[in-house]
């Protein structure tokens, strides 16, 4: 009975304790989701050293997340399910040719004019930073990030919107809603996790392409590229750069660590926490149980913290090269240890949470190579106006040749060829072969090319 009462006060002492440290938080429903904002003052003190503080009325990021939680796309909550085919390949397909009126989707334009209005009051806050779930503290393996998805299909919205404008002859509307898109791809520059990056750079290759598919319709004139042009030089500013976004996952990961080993009021949580990085890793929670509970037998946790810290070292210093000598020091790093050295590259968790940081290089770059051949289609298109036909070669078009439009994979001018009636812009890719930016079925990370032709005044395009 004494041994009752005192579990039961202890309890009691730690719900008031958490309930007195929630105490202020702003609570932030993000769909079905609802998490208590952690301060950010406190966010600092868990490593994330740079996380911006932000007054609310200042932070575009809430009227980010209420435009989140009433957007209205075709199979969303049985919004017109009817029309999921038809958005689905708009969305996917940039370079699909948008009907100049359209029902359905006036209708979801119309339906999503309070989502609109909202994300121009985001776009137009001084600062942008997205809240974290203060349950990190206990749980850092299951962050709650809800807000991530819902951002990508704002960017998705706002895509199709502004092509739809455009094909509507609305350009000046068009190039607003390519800035509120720019807008959107910006918002998540200060998360300090990897995962905001990675789909910080889908959103922002959803403006790469819907900004191409507008510059290179017959009619667009010379001041919506220009505007255009605008748009993705300030865009360009906030893209994600590797070596920042491996920092933040630095500190991540070795707060997950830290938490495994630490004592817990909770016994059974130091046996069942590996079943709380399950997501991370992608196994099954019984092997990541047993892994974690052999882990903790066999590796102090000094030991893991020293080997991820010096695996995190090494991967934010590779990945601040540029991409030729990363490649150049990633197999010099695959030598050394293929040739049994003994020398560990990771411990245990390491090589179940992280093989895959090593490629993450490939998506930052390719983000890059997107954002300047999408400013070389610009300048051609420009070309094209003033001369009334298209370039037999780049070096003639002032600009090309400057360092910020050099293919950021091989260092080397962006490639461009001519074809019978048109012409491809592109970069040679992760390989660093150039394979005359052809269509490869299946192609990852290979080539990144822009395709151009004027069949009978139609224009396409891969990216």
């Amino acid at each position: 009975m004494k041994t009752i009462i005192i579990n039961t006060c202890i309890l009691i002492s730690f719900a008031l304790v958490t309930a007195a440290e929630e105490q202020g938080m702003r609570s932030v429903t993000v769909r079905t989701e609802t998490f208590k904002a952690l301060p950010a003052e406190e966010v600092r003190t868990l490593g994330f050293k740079d996380y911006p503080d932000v007054p609310e009325e200042e932070n575009g990021a809430f009227d980010y997340i209420e435009a989140i939680n009433i957007l209205k796309t075709p199979g969303q909550d049985d919004y017109m399910p009817q029309a999921v085919n038809m958005w689905d390949r708009y969305v996917r397909n940039s370079w699909d040719r948008l009907p100049p009126r359209d029902a359905v989707l006036e209708k979801i334009i119309t339906d999503n004019k309070q989502a609109i209005a909202l994300i121009e009051k985001g776009s137009a806050r001084k600062h942008c930073v997205f809240p974290i779930d203060a349950g990190i503290r206990q749980n850092a393996a299951g962050a709650l990030l809800p807000h991530i998805a819902g951002v990508r299909n704002l960017a998705r919205f706002m895509s199709v919107k502004a092509r739809y404008e455009y094909v509507k002859g609305n350009a000046e509307q068009a190039v607003h809603d390519l800035g509120l898109l720019s807008g959107i791809c910006s918002s998540l520059k200060h998360s300090p996790f990897l995962v905001s990056s990675l789909v910080q750079i889908a959103v922002f290759r959803q403006l790469h392409e819907a900004a191409s598919a507008i510059v290179l319709d017959t009619k667009c004139t010379q001041k919506t590229v220009q505007s255009v042009l605008s748009i993705l030089a300030e865009a360009e500013k906030n893209l994600p750069k590797v070596e920042e976004a491996f920092k933040g996952e630095k500190t991540w990961g070795i707060l997950v660590i830290k938490q495994i080993f630490s004592v817990n009021a909770y016994k059974n949580m130091r046996m069942f926490a590996g079943s709380r990085i399950v997501p991370i890793m992608g196994g099954d929670p019984d092997i990541a149980r047993t892994v974690n509970a052999a882990a903790r037998i066999l590796l102090p946790d000094r030991l893991v913290i020293k080997d991820l810290d010096q695996y995190y070292d090494r991967i934010i210093k590779q990945n601040a090269l540029p991409y030729p000598d990363y490649i150049k020091a990633r197999g010099e790093q695959s030598e050394v240890y293929g040739k049994g050295s003994g020398t560990r590259d990771w411990n245990i968790f390491a090589a179940l949470m992280l093989p895959v940081l090593g490629r993450m290089k490939v998506s930052f770059v390719s983000a890059e190579a997107h954002s300047r051949i999408t400013r070389g289609v610009c300048m051609l298109k420009l070309y094209y106006i003033k001369n009334r036909k298209w370039p037999d070669a780049v070096s003639s078009i002032a600009g090309f040749s400057s360092p910020d439009m050099k293919d950021p994979f091989s260092l080397e001018p962006l490639k461009y060829r001519t074809i019978p009636n048109g012409w491809i812009l592109y970069s040679v890719g992760s390989d660093m072969k150039d394979g005359r930016g052809e269509e490869v079925k299946n192609q990852r990370h290979k080539e990144i090319p822009v395709r151009y032709t004027d069949n009978a005044g139609s224009e396409k395009g891969i990216f």
